[in-house]
C-alpha cells in the first residue's frame, strides 16, 4: 500500500483491454497508432509504450514533440514514431537521429529535414498533413501538389502518408466524413499526377469509434486507449473502455467546525451546520482541477462526499459529517472506484467544462504513478 500523500495507479491490463476493444471496433486491416503524447495523457509514456509494443508488431506511436519521440525510442527501440505536431527547422538533426517520422506542413520544413537526412544516407519517411478544416497546421488542398512536387525533389525524403486532423469528431461526425472525403480526393490526385500511393490516416478516438468512413489505413486513438470515453451521441455504440488510471490521496486531518465557519480561501463556502471537515492531501499543485472547488466530490470509506470551499495548491477539504469513523490516514479516491461508488475522469471534465483527457494529462510529476500488471 502506498504511504505517500497522493498517488495514481495505472492498470496496464486495462490498456491492453482497451486496445483490443478498439481493434475489434475498427476491424481487421486497420493499423492502430498508439498516441502517447503528453506523457501518455498523464499515464507515463515509457511504461505505456512498452505495454502497447508488447501487443502490436507494427508498433506505431504518435507523439507531439521530438523529446517525446526520444522517450519512446528509448523504451521501444524498433518503434515507428510519428511526430504529429510541426517540428522546427532547428530540430531536424534530432528528428533524423531519433529515426522519427515528421509531419510536413510546408516546404521550409521539408528543406531542413532533407538537408540533414541527406547526410545520414538513409531516406527519411515523412507524412504530409492536409488542412481539411482544422486551421492549425498542414497544407491547404489546393497547395498540396506544390508541396508534394517539392518534396519528391529531395532524394533524402520519402513520402509515406497523407494525414489530417478533425476539429470536432465528437460533435460533428458529418464534418469528419466530409474531411475524410477531401483527404481521399487529395490522395487520388497524387496517384494520378505523381504515381504516388500513400497510406492515409485521420481518425482520433471519437472518429475511430463513431465514423467508420474515417478509419482509412490507420487510426490514432489517444483517450480511448486509456479508457476515457469520448462524448458521443446516445445512439453510438461505444466500446467497453476501462479507465486505466485511478487517483488517490490521504486524509491528513479531520476537524469539527461550527455552523457559520468559512472553509478555504475567500470563504466561498460557509458551513450551514456543524460539520466534520476532512483535509485531503492533494490540490491544484498536483494537477487536481482548482475549478472543482464547491463542485466535485471524492470517495471516502465507500461514500461520496462533497468538496467544500476552494481547492488549494496542496490540499482540499471535504465534508465527511455523514461518514462514520473517518480518520487521518484514510484514503480518499478522487478518480476510480471504492466499494459501490465510482468517479470517472469524464465526470470531472463535464463538471468544469473541459475535455476528458485534460483531467489525467494535467496531473503533475508530484503524483507518483504506480503500475499494475507491468509487462
Amino acid at each position: 500500500m502506498n504511504k505517500g500523500r497522493a498517488w495514481a495507479e495505472v492498470d496496464l491490463q486495462s490498456i491492453g483491454h482497451n486496445r483490443a476493444e478498439l481493434a475489434r471496433t475498427v476491424g481487421p486491416g486497420v493499423r492502430i497508432m498508439g498516441v502517447v503524447k503528453a506523457d501518455a495523457y498523464g499515464h507515463g509514456i515509457k511504461p505505456i509504450a512498452r505495454k502497447l509494443a508488447s501487443l502490436d508488431s507494427d508498433r506505431w506511436f504518435g507523439v507531439a514533440t521530438v523529446s517525446e519521440a526520444w522517450e519512446v525510442r528509448q523504451a521501444v527501440p524498433d518503434a515507428r514514431i510519428v511526430v504529429l505536431a510541426p517540428t522546427l527547422p532547428s530540430e531536424a538533426e534530432d528528428v533524423v537521429a531519433c529515426r522519427a517520422t515528421p509531419v510536413l506542413s510546408g516546404a521550409d520544413g521539408a528543406l531542413a529535414l532533407a538537408n540533414v537526412a541527406a547526410k545520414s544516407g538513409v531516406p527519411l519517411p515523412v507524412h504530409v498533413e492536409v488542412d481539411t478544416g482544422m486551421g492549425r497546421s498542414g497544407v491547404l488542398p489546393d497547395e498540396l501538389d506544390g508541396l508534394i512536387e517539392r518534396t519528391l525533389g529531395f532524394e533524402s525524403l520519402r513520402i509515406e502518408a497523407l494525414m489530417t486532423h478533425f476539429p470536432d469528431a465528437e460533435g460533428r461526425p458529418d464534418q469528419a466524413v466530409s474531411q475524410t472525403d477531401m483527404l481521399r480526393r487529395c490522395a487520388e490526385r497524387l496517384k494520378t499526377r505523381f504515381g504516388l500511393s500513400v497510406m492515409l490516416h485521420a481518425a482520433n478516438s471519437a472518429a475511430a469509434i463513431a465514423v467508420p468512413e474515417s478509419r482509412l489505413d490507420m487510426v490514432r486513438p489517444g483517450m480511448a486507449m486509456y479508457g476515457l470515453a469520448p462524448a458521443l451521441a446516445d445512439h453510438i455504440a461505444v466500446p467497453d473502455l476501462q479507465p486505466a488510471l485511478s487517483l488517490y490521496a490521504r486524509v491528513a486531518l479531520v476537524r469539527d467546525l461550527p455552523q457559520g465557519h468559512a472553509v478555504s480561501y475567500a470563504g466561498t463556502y460557509v458551513l450551514p451546520r456543524r460539520a466534520r471537515i476532512a483535509t485531503v492531501s492533494i490540490g491544484y499543485g498536483d494537477g487536481y482541477p482548482r475549478a472543482l472547488g464547491n463542485r466535485g466530490s471524492v470517495i471516502v470509506r465507500g461514500r461520496r462526499v462533497p468538496i467544500v470551499g476552494r481547492v488549494c495548491m496542496d490540499q482540499l477539504m471535504v465534508d465527511v459529517s455523514d461518514v462514520a469513523g473517518v480518520a487521518a490516514g484514510d484514503i480518499a479516491t478522487l478518480i476510480g472506484r471504492d466499494g459501490g461508488a465510482a468517479i470517472r475522469a469524464e465526470e470531472l471534465a463535464r463538471l468544469i467544462g473541459t475535455t476528458e483527457h485534460a483531467i489525467t494529462t494535467c496531473l503533475t510529476s508530484r503524483i507518483p504513478r504506480n503500475y499494475i500488471g507491468v509487462c
